[in-house]
């Protein structure tokens, strides 16, 4: 039995928005969980999955890293050779204005410096391995297929958010009627 809620948020996805997976998304790469939409635009979208941290941190992708225990989280299934970060500090590593005060990429070996030298922490930046990325109308047919709520959300949450509970909570700040989804089980199958 194929399963979908008829519900939408109200709000349209753009860059600093947040999608939220539809708890029954089956697709093992966005299972429960939250992407921070850094670009939408009628070319493509593209952002980052925040709550699926990876087993390795950041000294194991970057040899010459002496500050141990940065996270890295699989920012999606797109070029997972790749290494990006989302940052609070665009005044020192430049990068792409997100949404408010959140910038992605700019100057990967100052930002290295930076939290080396303890000018910034961990609370100003998260590593990401590959990316989400939407083809042309592609996110819009998702999110009409029920697949994605979108949301508001802040800088604040987006950086000191538990990354474990996020998808609950971003679910539990959305109106009451949208709260019973966070009581559905992972797998119906199992019940």
């Amino acid at each position: 039995m194929d399963f979908s809620f008829k519900i939408k948020t109200g709000v349209e996805p753009e860059a600093g928005k947040i999608l939220i997976a539809e708890p029954l998304l089956p697709d093992p790469h966005f299972k429960r969980s939250v992407v921070y939409l850094c670009s939408h635009k009628d070319d493509g979208s593209f952002g980052f999955v925040l709550n699926k941290p990876l087993d390795k941190t950041l000294d194991y992708f970057i040899e010459s890293l002496e500050q141990e225990g940065i996270p890295v989280f699989l920012g999606g299934p797109v070029d997972s050779t790749s290494i990006h970060f989302m940052h609070t500090k665009g005044n020192l590593l430049g990068g792409e204005l997100a949404g408010e005060d959140i910038y992605f990429d700019g100057d990967f070996q100052q930002a290295i410096s930076l939290l080396e030298d303890g000018i910034i922490s961990k609370k100003d930046i998260l590593f990401f391995v590959g990316y989400s990325g939407w083809g042309k109308e592609q996110l819009e047919d998702e999110i009409d297929k029920k697949s994605w709520l979108v949301s508001e959300t802040s800088q604040t949450e987006i950086f000191t958010s538990n990354k474990k509970t996020i998808w609950e909570d971003s679910i539990l700040a959305l109106d009451k009627e949208f709260h019973v989804l966070t009581k559905l089980p992972k797998d119906p199958s199992l019940n």
